[in-house]
């Protein structure tokens, strides 16, 4: 059976213009989009039970969108059209939601442990001696998955490493790492939920 491409053809007209550089083509695109890419960041964040404000999802977003132009548009010119295109859009919204909202908690982690050096009688201490509880909390649920769970969530989230990189590192196809990823993550969250 000869299967079609599920990009309709208006979808595939917008991306020949976005690519041609027609000028209200991107706008169109983003008029679109922009519901879309906005709830991905946002279901995103609430997965990774990360508050977030909303001018930081914006600023997600508006790198979504920024990522798209990116090197003569190369992730645009690789959408291959066997998928619709805000299904392609949804996948790469919620990737880089995860690497934002990932740089978000390591840098409040950072912020937590220069806070722990402070002396225990400042007004906030009772909430930083919470946060390093939660922190122990976390460390001992991570150690509590499994070895794949855990190696995937470090590569992401302590070492910074993109889809790429993970890719390489665990020997897995690229399209496998955000699945992966969030099945980790979400079992990790579950078990803190209950631990």
């Amino acid at each position: 059976m000869n299967q079609q491409p599920t990009t309709s053809i208006e979808d595939r007209d917008l991306i020949r213009r976005l690519l041609l550089r027609q000028e209200p083509a991107w706008l169109e695109f983003v008029q679109k989009f922009e519901r879309l890419v906005w709830s991905q960041v946002s279901r995103t964040a609430n997965r990774m039970n990360i508050p977030v404000s909303k001018a930081e999802i914006e600023d997600i977003c508006a790198l979504v969108f920024a990522s798209l132009l990116k090197s003569n548009m190369r992730s645009l010119r690789s959408f291959n059209g066997k998928s619709r295109l805000s299904t392609w859009l949804t996948v790469v919204s919620r990737r880089i939601g995860m690497r934002e909202l990932g740089k978000k908690t390591r840098q409040l982690a950072r912020e937590s442990l220069q806070q722990d050096s402070v002396p225990a009688q400042e007004p906030d201490a009772l909430s930083r001696m919470v946060q390093v509880e939660d922190r122990k909390r976390l460390h001992s649920t991570l150690e509590s998955l499994g070895n794949e769970d855990k190696e995937i969530l470090e590569l992401f989230y302590d070492q910074n490493m993109g889809y790429k990189e993970i890719s390489a590192t665990l020997g897995i196809s690229v399209n496998t790492v955000g699945p992966k990823l969030t099945r980790a993550h979400n079992r990790l969250r579950n078990r803190m939920r209950w631990s």
